[in-house]
């Protein structure tokens, strides 16, 4: 029993994270010029509501109930996300701004390898968490590979 309660204290901590993530890539998004950025924030965004919708369901799975954060304005969030987005929405540089995006998901990879190693989970529950960090992953890659045309594109110009 007191092993479920922490696990539900940790998916707790990582619907948290998500949800308040979430709600800055879409702020973030309605609040850029660059329309490619914000097309991808907003995709970002929706990624981080499916995880949401998953730790959900895996908290009740476990018997607990979801704590979901307050919701503030401006919406406060941890970790560093603020100074963070507040570089995203002060630049023009699409290749400095996803070197910012990446740097909250590489955090967020932290976050769920911490959490994956912390217990043995059931089979079910352990899919999911390393299928939304795996995601995390994708997308991280998928910036690289932007940043990377970005640059050659100002290098050609």
């Amino acid at each position: 029993m007191k092993k479920s309660l922490e696990i539900t204290a940790y998916l707790n901590k990582l619907l948290s994270l998500n949800f308040n993530t979430e709600k800055a890539f879409l702020n973030t998004a309605d609040a850029i010029e660059s329309e490619s950025v914000a097309k991808f924030l907003r995709l970002l965004g929706h990624d981080r509501g499916q995880f949401i919708k998953k730790l959900d369901a895996a908290i009740r799975d476990q018997g607990g109930v979801p704590e979901y954060p307050e919701v503030t304005t401006p919406l406060m969030i941890g970790y560093g996300l603020n100074e963070i987005l507040k570089n995203i929405k002060s630049s023009s540089d699409e290749v400095f701004i996803f070197s910012e995006i990446g740097k909250i998901q590489m955090m967020d990879i932290e976050r769920y390898q911490t959490v994956i190693n912390k217990f043995d989970y059931n089979e079910k529950l352990e899919s999911t968490l390393k299928k939304q960090k795996e995601n995390l992953v994708m997308t991280l890659y998928a910036i690289n590979v932007y940043k990377d045309s970005c640059s050659r594109n100002k290098v050609a110009v």
